[in-house]
């Protein structure tokens, strides 16, 4: 498997996010390459500057357009924590499809 699209990564941090706690990216990471099934030979992939992971980039990407559509807030360097705005829209979206992703995924 490839490292999937940044857009793939949205909805995986957002469902961390959503037991209200502050998360590092780092923590995230770990949580979103387990759930995709990545090996280390993936997740240590670089991209064609050499200066960063495709994985950590897209992970990055992942949070900045979460946080630019006010669903997480930074809260400190690398940190972030769920938005009011970011509960409705899970909640909405586990209640419109009767259950969460991750339980799906499990």
């Amino acid at each position: 498997m490839s490292v999937p699209n940044f857009q793939e990564f949205l909805w995986p941090l957002l469902e961390l996010a959503g037991d209200g706690q502050e998360h590092t990216l780092t923590e995230a990471a770990e949580v979103v390459a387990r759930r995709f099934g990545l090996s280390e030979a993936e997740r240590n992939e670089p991209l064609p500057s050499g200066k960063q992971t495709k994985f950590w980039n897209r992970l990055s990407w992942a949070r900045t357009y979460l946080q630019k559509a006010q669903l997480l807030v930074s809260a400190g360097r690398a940190r972030f924590r769920i938005t009011e705005r970011g509960r409705k829209v899970l909640l909405e979206k586990t209640s419109r499809f009767g259950y969460s992703l991750s339980k799906a995924l499990s």
